[in-house]
């Protein structure tokens, strides 16, 4: 399954979203203001055009499980900010990040990044 822009927003009833099928986001895939969200799980998602987890200014604080494993290619930015719980970031696969990776200071998590070639 290919989409466009993944954007789920301001939504306190989301608990655990998961994509099973999920291959492509061609666009934004963004998760903002999502303060009960604990989980968000894409075992098959291989590229997107940008990851947006948290927006720095609402704090994500029961969000501690990111499933990416299948990640190959982000062909903007993949950004982790104010999600202060997040246990690992764990995208295995992924080789490249066309405009970096941002993890900000308010995140305490283990990076598992280890086929990363490029970012930015």
């Amino acid at each position: 399954m290919e989409v466009g822009d993944l954007i789920l927003e301001t939504n306190g009833a989301l608990g655990v979203v998961a994509f099973d099928s999920l291959q492509t986001v061609g666009g934004r895939l963004a998760l903002l203001d999502l303060d009960q969200l604990q989980a968000f799980i894409a075992p098959l998602l291989s590229q997107a055009g940008s990851i947006e987890i948290g927006d720095g200014s609402t704090w994500h604080s029961r969000f501690v499980y990111l499933a990416l494993e299948s990640l190959a290619q982000v062909d903007g930015a993949l950004v982790v900010s104010g999600v202060p719980r997040l246990n690992s970031l764990k995208a295995t696969a992924l080789v490249s990040v066309g405009d970096g990776v941002r993890l900000d200071s308010t995140c305490e998590t283990t990076l598992d990044l280890p086929s990363l070639i490029t970012a930015g």
